[in-house]
């Protein structure tokens, strides 16, 4: 999306999950959250929900599992395959992992 040419930070593709907690949270295009991996932390920004079909999601539950696009506000190093989680807050609230690092850093 046009997004992605303004942005900056790492720019990556991966699969995310919303966990069922006691409070409802849901993740949008915008949602702005801290990235965790075993490289560090960060703030990062989700830029697009995708389906398995290649469609657009405006907005993600708990319990669903989708594809998404993300920009982390760091250059961190991150690689194909590796675990991340999301935080808001200082709970986790999401975990996926990387499929494909589209841009490194700043």
């Amino acid at each position: 999306p046009q997004d992605d040419l303004t942005t900056h930070g790492t720019l990556f593709l991966g699969y995310i999950y919303i966990f069922r907690l006691g409070n409802y949270i849901t993740m949008e295009p915008g949602s702005e959250s801290q990235f965790s991996c075993r490289e560090g932390a960060a703030g990062c920004r989700i830029i697009q929900l995708i389906t398995e079909v290649g469609d657009t999601v405006d907005k993600l539950g708990p319990g669903h599992n989708t594809r998404c696009r993300i920009a982390i506000e760091s250059d961190i190093p991150i690689t194909k395959g590796m675990p991340f989680a999301c935080k808001i807050g200082g709970v986790i609230v999401a975990e996926g992992a990387v499929t494909e690092v589209l841009r490194h850093g700043l």
